[in-house]
């Protein structure tokens, strides 16, 4: 059996992140879900034989992609689709060739996305993406479909839509170590170098899957699906062998939370103190999952950035977001970090329905008190299949149906009651900008 990876062009010039945690704009990243896609059918389907069809590395547009596509002539194709650039992405998905479709990131709901965009391709996986794919292609080499495989959104030849039921999650100390060289990461090194992007490249891992939270606003938010992670060895051995590779030692991991199990995220650190070479890395990871032997061990093991996502400091818009926080107990634990010479970024998000002047002086003030070497403000915005995003569908309260502009955010998507237009939103968050410089003067001052 031929199978066929493909990860469609950029947009508009633009590189997508499709990832199992990411499906929006980013700067020109390594892929790592298509690695790990690419090792798992390497390993579990050793007769299969692996193309890659990388646009946005090779630089391909839409219909040199096609023409290399029929060139190819898969029996089967792989192709990656960001949910924030669906009707950009689908025409890779859309041949003549039978194709599952991966819509990322992981916990958007598949099947309202191929109903809400009338998809076309034979097979989508829903949510589960590495397992069902391997069982999948199982079923496809004996039987030419997908019709028994759990895991999969299946388009008749009627043309309607069959759902094969649900997959347990997969255990993630089970997957093998993502296939790198496959897809010939010094291409994207010299990418990054033509594009006059800071030196030295960074390799983003997602290590985990899974949030313990239910923040209203995210896709990822926790809906019984559980935690899980790699094993530090896991981890260990992709460091290892990027070092050894590919001479690589800056690392971000995209994981949700980090700390999520305290005595892995200690034993990582461990696991890098003990490494050939020092790494330098940063993680996200919530403020309540650090303890002072935590702090000190990440500043040991190389981490040299934490990320943090407050969003909002006011009571009131806490509880439109699900994310309440002990401000007083994080100020401390950002304070700590800082003092051992990591640096700490926040994620804000001004926008939210119900906010004030007052709440954008109370997240200005939080920023300015810790002292926060930077910070992304963007705005609230719609990420389908989250609490909020459904909650405002039901009540008919999203005016927008392109999910795009959700990403793009150039028109305000839904009903908010504290703004009319994406402009206002743009005044709040200038204003906000300034407050943190008013309240930094302040400080120095003081």
């Amino acid at each position: 059996m031929k199978i066929v990876i493909v990860i469609p062009p950029r947009v508009d010039g633009r590189w997508v992140g499709r990832e199992d945690k990411h499906g929006g704009f980013g700067r020109i990243t390594i892929p790592y879900t298509a690695c790990q896609i690419h090792s798992m059918i390497k390993r579990d389907l050793p007769e299969a034989k692996i193309k890659i069809l990388e646009c946005q590395r090779d630089e391909l547009n839409r219909d040199e992609a096609l023409e290399r596509l029929e060139k190819m002539r898969p029996d089967v194709v792989v192709c990656f689709l960001s949910w924030a650039q669906l009707n950009n992405d689908r025409a890779l998905a859309e041949t003549n060739f039978p194709t599952i479709g991966v819509i990322l990131q992981q916990f958007i709901d598949q099947r309202e996305a191929v109903e809400h965009y009338d998809l076309r391709c034979n097979w989508f996986t829903k949510q589960e993406v590495e397992q069902p794919i391997i069982k999948g292609l199982r079923e496809i080499a004996c039987t030419g479909n997908i019709l028994k495989t759990p895991g999969f959104i299946v388009r008749t030849n009627q043309g309607s839509l069959k759902d094969t039921g649900n997959v347990s999650p997969a255990d993630m100390t089970t997957f093998p170590m993502p296939s790198f060289d496959a897809f010939k990461l010094e291409k994207y090194f010299s990418l990054r170098r033509k594009a006059g992007l800071p030196e030295p490249v960074k390799i983003h891992l997602n290590t985990m899957k899974g949030c313990l939270y239910r923040c209203s606003f995210c896709g990822q938010a926790n809906r019984g699906q559980g935690v899980r992670t790699q094993s530090v060895s896991q981890v260990g051995r992709q460091i290892r062998f990027l070092i050894k590779r590919y001479d690589v030692t800056n690392f971000l991991f995209f994981d949700n939370e980090f700390a999520v199990d305290m005595e892995r995220a200690k034993g990582l650190c461990m696991e890098f103190i003990k490494l050939p070479k020092p790494i330098r890395f940063e993680i996200n990871n919530r403020v309540e999952l650090f303890d002072n032997s935590l702090i000190n061990l990440l500043a040991e093991a190389g981490c040299i950035g934490v990320r943090c996502g407050i969003e909002t400091c006011d009571p009131v818009t806490q509880a439109v977001l699900k994310k309440r926080i002990n401000l007083e107990a994080a100020r401390k634990t950002l304070r700590d970090i800082k003092a051992t010479g990591m640096r700490v970024h926040l994620y804000m998000t001004p926008g939210i329905p119900g906010e004030t002047r007052k709440t954008l002086d109370m997240n200005a003030r939080f920023i300015a008190e810790v002292d926060a070497d930077t910070f992304s403000y963007g705005a609230l915005s719609l990420m389908p299949n989250s609490d909020f995003y459904n909650e405002y569908k039901k009540k008919g309260w999203i005016n927008e149906q392109d999910w795009s502009v959700y990403f793009s955010q150039s028109k305000l998507c839904f009903k908010n009651s504290s703004y009319n237009s994406m402009e206002e939103i743009r005044k709040a968050q200038q204003y906000m900008l300034s407050q943190v410089e008013v309240f930094k003067k302040q400080n120095r001052i003081a």
